[in-house]
């Protein structure tokens, strides 16, 4: 049980990669607060981790505003006292416009906030209590969009969102190691999850699922990934087993970065 005793709070944890990777910790031990924006998925996150017999918390809060971000550690503090583990997961490309041209400046301030500005929020509220007690670990979810621009698929905003993610993970880590706090990325690649379903199916990705396929045959594990593929990755980097690595992204491409 490496995650007894710990305390992990884990945003954009309804579904998907964040629901996956709260899951995970708390078959493992971990009392988990799972934030997100929608209750049916808050209910129903909240159900599924109480069945496997740990404390839950579900919090509704929108952590690109700085209260509600306070509000929710505030109330994760109040409620164990301590918080062990953070996970950024929080992010999307808003559907909106790929090419720079297209870009205005409200759609371009929306993914930068959605992407990056609350994984600087969580941080600057979450690790005043992990210096307090002198351990932490933080893992902020970006993506390979973060590392190689592709403007047939990722927009300008996206792609400088999550760049910004790595450069704030290094920065934190420099920062924050001599407290205990390891600070850490995920590069994420293409993964199937229940939003991306909802995003082809509504034809809104600019490729069609030909050309989806197509592109996945000339990776070398020619498929995207399972939620639990890259939420495999952030749980080890939350645990204790990945003590000694800090100010590192770790890329879950499926090897998408060698074609």
């Amino acid at each position: 049980m490496r995650f007894e005793g710990k305390v992990a709070l884990v945003t954009g944890a309804g579904r998907g990669i964040g629901k996956a990777a709260a899951m995970m910790m708390a078959r493992e031990g971990a009392v988990v607060v799972f934030n997100d924006i929608r209750d049916d998925l808050l209910a129903q996150a909240r159900e599924e981790a109480t069945a496997v017999g740990t404390e839950v918390l579900a919090i509704n809060a929108d952590v690109t505003r700085r209260p509600a971000v306070k509000a929710m550690v505030d109330q994760v503090i109040k409620s164990f006292g301590k918080i062990d583990i953070l996970v950024n997961n929080v992010g999307g490309s808003l559907r909106t416009p790929r090419f720079i041209e297209q870009i205005s400046l409200t759609d371009w301030w929306r993914v930068i906030d959605l992407c990056l500005t609350t994984q600087f929020l969580c941080c600057q509220a979450v690790v005043p209590h992990m210096q307090a007690r002198k351990y932490g670990r933080i893992v902020n979810v970006s993506s390979v969009a973060g590392t190689f621009g592709e403007p047939l698929i990722w927009s300008p905003s996206y792609s400088a969102a999550k760049a910004g993610v790595l450069a704030l993970t290094r920065q934190l880590a420099l920062e924050l190691g001599p407290d205990g706090i390891t600070v850490n990325a995920i590069a994420q690649g293409d993964t199937t999850s229940e939003r991306t379903q909802e995003i082809w199916a509504s034809g809104l990705w600019p490729e069609t699922m030909e050309e989806l396929n197509q592109r996945y045959q000339r990776y070398p594990i020619k498929r995207p990934a399972t939620p639990e593929e890259i939420a495999a990755v952030i749980v080890f980097l939350a645990s204790d087993d990945s003590g000694y690595i800090t100010g590192e992204t770790v890329n879950c491409n499926g090897g998408q970065f060698m074609v």
